[in-house]
């Protein structure tokens, strides 16, 4: 519950805490992807990648607008067709999850 109060409070900077997701929030060591905010395309790199299973990018209501299990170190995705706003990235490695905050802004 705290979480929802949290994201009402600041929509914009929220990241979910990982003891309520069940995940690690992205560190700059662990996977880091630029630019941020973007008008569409992104890269990712850091050593996280190597160990992935699954890329995906959610909107604030849970649906995934983007997924790719091929993923390759330096790793370029183009969400330029997507409504601007905030985003979550989250990664799977290990049985694990990884969540990282995107924003796109408008062209």
């Amino acid at each position: 519950m705290l979480e929802c109060f949290r994201f009402m409070n600041d929509p914009v900077n929220f990241i979910p805490d990982s003891s309520y997701v069940g995940g690690k929030v992205l560190s700059s060591r662990s996977l880091s992807f630029y630019p941020n905010p973007t008008i569409g395309k992104i890269v990712f790199d850091g050593t996280l990648l190597r160990n992935a299973e699954k890329l995906q990018v959610l909107d604030l209501s849970g649906k995934i607008i983007f997924e790719t299990v091929e993923l390759q170190e330096n790793q370029e995705i183009d969400l330029s067709g997507q409504t601007p706003g905030t985003y979550i990235i989250r990664i799977q490695a290990k049985s694990e999850n990884y969540y990282g905050r995107l924003v796109l802004a408008e062209k």
